[in-house]
């Protein structure tokens, strides 16, 4: 291991570092029509599979209908995220329901601005970008 790189990191990655409270507190805008988070994954990540990332988006998108106290539509697809195979995942590349968008890069790995489809993740977040 180099002497730049540090063995804490694996350790700040055991337990939850970010309160999804607090990022949605700090987003401002929210409406039922549009979408204010972007959860963007690759569909060949090996860190973070499809499967998680698709969870933490659920998980976005309970906080949301809580902290704003309305009931939102959550997909059904994604309600049973946690017991959805790998291959269930990627049937709805995309969606976008309760203010939370999920979207695959097909073929990308977990460094989605370096890798060849880098192209694909970029019109994905100019697409998000482009509902405002």
């Amino acid at each position: 291991m180099p002497d730049y790189e540090s063995l804490t990191w694996p350790l700040g990655m055991m337990l939850p570092f970010v309160k999804i409270n607090n990022v949605l507190m700090n987003i401002l805008g929210w409406t039922q029509d549009q979408q204010r988070l972007l959860v963007l994954t690759g569909s060949r990540d090996t860190i973070m599979s499809v499967k998680q990332m698709r969870q933490m988006a659920l998980q976005y998108r309970q906080a949301l209908v809580s902290l704003i106290g309305e009931r939102l539509v959550i997909e059904k697809e994604n309600a049973k995220a946690e017991d959805a195979s790998e291959e269930d995942c990627l049937v709805g590349v995309e969606s976008s329901a309760s203010g939370v968008r999920f979207a695959v890069v097909e073929g990308s790995g977990h460094h989605l601005q370096n890798d060849l489809q880098w192209e694909n993740a970029a019109n994905q977040v100019l697409k998000f970008l482009g509902q405002f």
